[in-house]
């Protein structure tokens, strides 16, 4: 499934995604220069907040682009940018030429005032001859206007319907493929979790078709994505932990994942002494800890510690399906 290229699912931007930070750079350097403990959270929040992003609409849903959802949306958006293009070129062929330019004669002006005699010659003799040319000129009769070329109608892109979507979704390799999945970074957690998100999304329309068909596929896709989703949740929870864990471990803080599913996180560090110090971590991580679906995330400043805090997250199932 991994792929360089990304396609984001709210623009339809395809191509290399750019990478991107969490927070502000003067805050840091502030905090650091007159909050050492606030500077060293902020600076550990911004060091795991690295995430890939859309370079054209700065969005981070984005999915591989060699799956199914991915080529519904790469057929949406080269829909939309044909529509555009024929009505450019519609709008460019249907403007009339402009009108000549009139001769600059007022220039004659200045010479008659230097030649009166022969200004008066010309105006006795030459008149009608000047006259007509100008009528010429100006005439409306006499301009050559070329009518716009007939332009042949662009055959319409067909947009795939949810029958062939669900089809192609369902023969997915991802589905039977043994392939350890690559969690090393939160990016691609993220990138994981918006192709679940992205499969929902098919499931959740077909079973809402008036077509027999599109309900059985959707049935048959849904029970593949429940499994899968049970199968790598608990694999992505625990590559988290390890991520924050080598993040933080020169700061002195412990990060493990335990529990039947990995579904809770637990922190150990002088720093969660204090509340300040678990509340800063805490609004910094909530988000991510949600999205892989973590139950608790307990904080403790020594390893042994009993009157510990910690916080209860109300999150989906591994087996719900989330829609993006």
């Amino acid at each position: 499934m991994a792929s360089k290229q990304l396609v984001c699912t709210v623009c339809g931007y395809v191509g290399e995604p750019k990478s991107a930070i969490e927070g502000s750079g003067c805050v840091e350097v502030l905090l650091w220069l007159f909050f050492i403990i606030p500077g060293l959270i902020y600076s550990v929040w911004r060091s795991s907040s690295r995430h890939k992003v859309c370079p054209k609409c700065h969005n981070k849903s984005l999915i591989p682009i060699d799956s199914p959802r991915a080529k519904t949306i790469m057929a949406e958006s080269t829909t939309k940018e044909e529509g555009l293009k024929k009505e450019e070129i519609t709008n460019s062929e249907n403007k009339t030429e402009t009108d000549e330019e009139l001769p600059k004669y007022l220039k004659w002006w200045g010479w008659c005032k230097k030649h009166p005699i022969w200004s008066i010659v010309i105006l006795l003799f030459g008149a009608p001859m000047v006259f007509g040319m100008i009528s010429g000129i100006v005439s409306p009769t006499d301009k050559k206007q070329t009518p716009p070329p007939v332009v042949a109608p662009s055959k319409p892109v067909s947009m795939p319907t949810i029958t062939e979507i669900l089809k192609k979704a369902n023969i997915d390799p991802y589905w039977t493929s043994n392939k350890v999945e690559d969690y090393s970074d939160t990016t691609k957690l993220q990138v994981a979790s918006v192709i679940f998100s992205s499969y929902a999304d098919d499931v959740i329309k077909g079973e809402k078709s008036s077509s027999d068909e599109d309900k059985k596929l959707a049935s048959e896709l849904r029970k593949k994505l429940v499994a899968k989703q049970v199968k790598e949740y608990p694999k992505m929870r625990q590559a988290y932990a390890k991520y924050a864990h080598d993040l933080l471990w020169e700061q002195d803080i412990d990060v493990t994942a335990s529990g039947s599913s990995s579904t809770t996180l637990t922190l150990v560090g002088g720093i969660f002494a204090s509340n300040k110090g678990i509340a800063s971590i805490e609004n910094n991580i909530e988000e991510m800890l949600k999205e892989l679906r973590f139950k608790r995330v307990n904080y403790k400043w020594i390893p042994h510690d009993e009157d510990y805090q910690y916080f209860d997250l109300k999150t989906p199932s591994d087996g719900e399906l989330k829609p993006v």
